[in-house]
């Protein structure tokens, strides 16, 4: 059976600039080049992690030239492993929106934060990704195989690749 890797924007993120866990991002991407591993996200990451790259931009983390290149890989890419059908967009509606009501109460979150809890379920996702410590440490309670990109890059090249 091939897993499906939900990542949320700052998993995602670094595919496209280089950072502490972009290796095993690669590694993930690479492998759903070749239908190893699919990969989900929602809709919401997209537009996210271009606010990501200007976010970097705009700090001259990376140059404008940079920027521009992470937007251009990031779609082409996107693009590309929609039509391969190993990436899973997921859509947000209202449904979803309100789903995300009790979990901001209950865990004292952002909306965006609980939108990437959500949409992990509605994907059937069995494997949640991302640097966010709060919303990885939420996850864990939710998820056994939730991971901190930044932290856990050996757990989680053993739960995929292994």
């Amino acid at each position: 059976m091939i897993p499906l890797i939900y990542l949320d924007s700052s998993a995602i993120s670094k595919r496209y600039i280089k950072e502490k866990g972009t290796e095993t991002i690669d590694a993930i991407f690479d492998a759903s080049e070749i239908e190893k591993v699919k990969i989900s996200f929602s809709i919401w990451n997209i537009g996210e992690c271009v606010g990501v790259f200007d976010q970097y931009c705009r700090r001259k983390w990376i140059t404008e030239e940079d920027f521009q290149e992470a937007i251009r890989k990031f779609l082409i890419e996107i693009h590309k492993l929609y039509k391969l059908k190993t990436l899973q967009l997921i859509p947000i509606d209202s449904n979803i929106i309100a789903q995300t009501i009790p979990l901001i109460v209950e865990y004292h979150m952002y909306q965006a934060d609980v939108l990437q809890t959500i949409s992990f379920k509605v994907a059937g996702a069995d494997i949640f990704i991302s640097a966010d410590k709060k919303l990885v440490k939420i996850m864990k309670s939710l998820n056994e195989h939730s991971f901190n990109i930044e932290t856990e890059e050996n757990l989680i090249q053993k739960t995929i690749f292994e």
